[in-house]
């Protein structure tokens, strides 16, 4: 079982990432368990509220994966709340964020 609980998937090729994420999914998610606990959201479409709910609310799963997809367009007020929550989040989430830029975009 992994140990970590935040993972960033980088990369150009959207099969690449795909197959990262599928990957990771495959690892942290016993396969008699059912999809409902993974969810996965655009930064372009969620704020504030939505992922203030969605990590604020009781989940009857014993743990999850949120995949944020799109990362590069969460907006501010989304990434300081996560920032700001994160080792309460990650209790019973695993996050994985999905960058399509370059390795080396990051590196400047």
């Amino acid at each position: 079982m992994l140990r970590k609980r935040v993972f960033i998937v980088i990369g150009l090729d959207f099969a690449s990432r795909k197959l990262a994420i599928d990957s990771l999914k495959k690892r942290l998610i016993p396969q008699k368990s059912s999809c409902l606990n993974l969810q996965v959201y655009y930064g372009r479409d969620i704020d504030f509220d939505k992922v203030r709910s969605l990590f604020l609310s009781f989940s009857f799963e014993k743990e999850r994966i949120v995949v944020f997809k799109e990362s590069s367009f969460l907006n501010k007020e989304v990434k300081d709340f996560l920032y700001n929550n994160v080792k309460d989040i990650i209790r019973n989430n695993y996050l994985i964020f999905e960058f399509e830029k370059d390795y080396f975009f990051f590196k400047r």
